[in-house]
């Protein structure tokens, strides 16, 4: 005989509709502030790295004290189609581990 499966749904007193409205609304304000501040960050990094290249240096230091360093850094990624053809279904799930993470979007 299979087991009986039961799902229960849990509502916490705590949290009413309209806090949760509130804070949704603000961490969409938010994100749309850190995106102007992103792209506006972004702009300045490439003014950056283009003074820094035209002059030659890899490390500047602002007159407040804050550095600025050009390093390069290199990656490994593994072409799954190669590896598909040339491994096994066992070695394939050895190589190529699943992982999960549930993420909140606000939008």
């Amino acid at each position: 005989m299979p087991a009986q499966v039961t799902a229960e749904t849990v509502i916490s007193p705590i949290v009413s509709f309209s806090d949760l409205s509130a804070d949704v609304d603000a961490l969409a304000a938010i994100q749309k502030q850190a995106a102007t501040l992103e792209r506006t960050a972004r702009q300045i990094r490439a003014q950056i790295r283009e003074g820094m290249a035209r002059t030659g240096l890899d490390a500047f230091v602002s007159a407040n004290g804050h550095r600025a360093s050009l390093f390069t850094s290199t990656t490994t990624k593994a072409d799954r189609e190669m590896a598909e053809r040339i491994l096994s279904a066992d070695e394939m799930a050895l190589v190529f581990r699943p992982t999960t993470s549930t993420i909140l979007r606000v939008k």
